[in-house]
């Protein structure tokens, strides 16, 4: 059987494991450092997702498209730095990234038609280490 993530009962009831992504999956199972590395195509796909999603609420006036890909992706690539910023085990197979630098969390969501956002906290980290979850 493939890894598990653990899961919130939503009943109240304590916690119970689903199985990950395979695309999760893979990348939890790679050492921290290398993360990086081997999810490239990750990197590139979640952007491309979230820059099209920011893009068009207008979440980042006067960046275009194609810098809102790059942004994002520096974005990640930060955060894969600093494992405390990297929450894969999320509910509903999500993940998310927390730039320290820039203030910028980027989700994404496997499941959901908008596979991935950006934005920028007004509580910064401690939105992500409060509400992220």
């Amino acid at each position: 059987m493939g890894k598990k993530r653990r899961k919130r009962d939503s009943g109240g009831g304590g916690w119970h494991t689903e199985p990950l992504s395979p695309e999760l999956a893979a990348i939890k199972s790679v050492p921290v450092r290398s993360r990086c590395q081997v999810t490239a195509s990750f990197i590139e796909a979640v952007a491309a997702d979230a820059a099209i999603h920011a893009d068009a609420r207008a979440h980042n006036p006067g960046l275009s498209q194609s810098d809102l890909e790059v942004f994002v992706g520096d974005t990640i690539r930060r955060a894969l730095q600093e494992p405390q910023y990297c929450k894969f085990d999320l509910d509903k197979g999500r993940a998310a990234f927390y730039d320290s630098l820039t203030g910028r969390l980027v989700i994404h969501n496997p499941n959901a038609n908008e596979k991935s956002t950006t934005f920028r906290p007004d509580s910064g980290v401690s939105y992500f280490n409060s509400k992220v979850y």
